[in-house]
């Protein structure tokens, strides 16, 4: 997200497109300037008869102020600078639920190796299916040593489904949010809802197969489930369709289009990570910088 700076009279400049604040001075710094006068690309904030400073940009262009304001500008920006490294945007919590067989799974480790997202591995006590590796798809847990876990408080949340214990390792997600990370966590409907009450901020969304039909057919295709399991499955998802409506966003996983269902949920990602809620702290370094700035000109006047 930009940081815009206020250059006086209501103007705002974008911070992080500037490279450089110089004075007219140096002889090459007017041969920059005139030079971009020549080809339109340098814009005039002065007054006439003022002495002018410059500040350079990405984009080439010039934008040239009074002295004054240059120099409360460079107070500005200092001070947000040092503001800005005291500070971090808190993290997100991202929570993806859907039907089994929706894809879900696949869908999350994708987001992490194209975006960098921070994927929370889950504990279970099921067993683990073909290729599957302890720590990676779960840390796989006895019954015995889930439930010790749940007593020392270990989990966020914790859930039973399908004739198995669910649960979020603690440590691992607070430690992400804290450094500012996008963290994903891939649980069922009802540790959701135990994820909301503890982080209201947390994006619910909810992935499911494009039809019925395909559904059914995915979990069938695992090959990894008895026809009474998929049954099941199919049942609970019957059940799990009744709290869609708990979810802030729906997304449709379609066949072969698994590309274009990551770059839906990313987008729904960037966009709420620029809620005003989730940038208080920032919000208040422009209102401190900003009246810092009004002081200043004022005592000019």
């Amino acid at each position: 997200m930009a940081d815009f700076i206020n250059v006086g009279f209501g103007n705002m400049v974008n911070g992080d497109k500037i490279i450089s604040m110089v004075s007219t001075d140096a002889a090459p710094i007017k041969r920059m300037i005139q030079n971009a006068r020549d080809e339109g690309k340098a814009v005039d904030a002065t007054c006439d008869g003022v002495q002018e400073q410059y500040l350079s940009w990405k984009a080439d262009i010039l934008f040239y102020l009074p002295s004054r304001q240059i120099h409360y500008l460079r107070d500005a920006i200092a001070n947000a600078m040092m503001r800005m490294r005291k500070m971090k945007d808190k993290g997100t919590l991202v929570v993806i639920s859907g039907f089994s067989g929706a894809g879900k799974g696949t869908v999350s480790k994708a987001l992490v190796e194209k975006f960098g997202y921070s994927l929370s591995v889950s504990a279970t006590t099921r067993q683990p299916r073909e290729g599957e590796q302890d720590g990676r798809e779960y840390y796989f847990k006895s019954e015995d040593d889930f439930l010790r876990l749940i007593d020392y408080n270990g989990f966020i949340e914790y859930a039973q489904y399908v004739d198995h214990y669910y649960g979020t390792p603690r440590k691992f997600v607070e430690d992400e949010l804290a450094a500012g990370h996008v963290v994903i966590l891939e649980i069922e409907v009802q540790g959701a809802m135990k994820i909301k009450e503890q982080y209201p901020e947390a994006i619910l969304l909810f992935i499911t197969a494009p039809s019925i039909d395909v559904l059914k057919n995915r979990l069938i295709g695992r090959g990894t489930e008895t026809a009474e399991v998929v049954e099941k499955r199919m049942r609970r998802a019957a059940e799990e369709a009744e709290s869609i409506d708990q979810y802030e966003f729906i997304v449709s996983n379609e066949e072969g289009k698994l590309e274009d269902c990551m770059n839906t949920i990313h987008s729904i990602i960037e966009s709420e990570s620029c809620r005003i809620t989730k940038r208080q702290e920032f919000v208040e370094s422009l209102r401190e910088g900003l009246q810092q700035y009004k002081e200043n000109t004022e005592k000019d006047k």
